[in-house]
């Protein structure tokens, strides 16, 4: 974000309005239609979330609403600063047809280095958010994936295992990003909409559990809706993502 801010400092604002003339829609429907396409595709930029359940142990008593009050907010406000930065420094073309824009954004604003950089230090994340110990911890899967380094206490076993499967999902995608895409964004989508399913699900078969809060039916109802509304919406926009 420092060295887009920086390029975009020393090139000036021509970029972002020639970008803005280009993807202007010429009709009022066609904004309120690239503005739901907007929100549809912008969904996709909260993953993540779907990992905190897996850590509810490790959240102190009544402080979950806040943990993820405290994820959103960031999001959306970074989300919203690079979304600005890539029409301030990436032409309209690149990054309608493009893959992996935040790594275009970094080669653009500061060479190739910097994109390498973005690179690795995303697989790096990912491979940090490996659910795989969570799963063992559980007993879903076997203990075999809790072995650990001895000397960093890292779960080598569950980290290799994510880079192999990984390997072997990019390889059978043909090593096509858009489609790796594609698959994610369904994905992503779909766990997501299990959350308010769950909640539904807990309400009329699970009452007597005991719990602190209770949500209400009709923000299960609209969450529901709108996990179908954004999921159509994503169809929509790239048809090619159902198969």
């Amino acid at each position: 974000m420092v060295t887009a801010c920086v390029h975009w400092a020393k090139t000036g604002s021509k970029q972002l309005q020639d970008n803005w003339h280009i993807g202007s829609a010429p009709s009022a429907r066609m904004i309120a239609h690239d503005i739901f396409n907007g929100v549809c595709l912008g969904m996709l930029g909260l993953t993540g979330f779907e990992c905190t359940p897996s850590y509810v142990a490790r959240i102190k008593k009544g402080q979950l609403p806040l943990v993820l009050r405290n994820l959103h907010l960031p999001a959306i406000v970074l989300n919203s600063v690079i979304m600005v930065l890539v029409l301030a420094v990436v032409p309209l073309e690149i990054i309608l047809h493009g893959s992996n824009v935040l790594s275009v954004l970094a080669q653009m604003a500061a060479g190739k280095w910097l994109r390498t950089w973005i690179v690795v230090d995303a697989i790096i994340v990912l491979c940090g958010g490996v659910l795989t110990e969570q799963l063992a911890l559980h007993r879903v899967l076997p203990v075999f994936f809790l072995r650990a380094l001895p000397r960093t206490g890292s779960p080598y076993i569950s980290v290799l295992s994510f880079i192999a499967f990984s390997g072997v999902l990019y390889a059978s995608a043909g090593a096509s990003l858009t489609v790796i895409s594609q698959m994610f964004s369904l994905a992503w989508l779909t766990v997501m909409s299990l959350f308010p399913i769950a909640l539904l699900l807990l309400k009329f078969n699970r009452g007597r559990l005991p719990r602190d809060s209770s949500t209400p039916l009709a923000v299960i109802v609209v969450a529901i809706m709108v996990s179908i509304v954004v999921f159509a919406g994503n169809i929509a926009v790239e048809p090619a993502t159902a198969g």
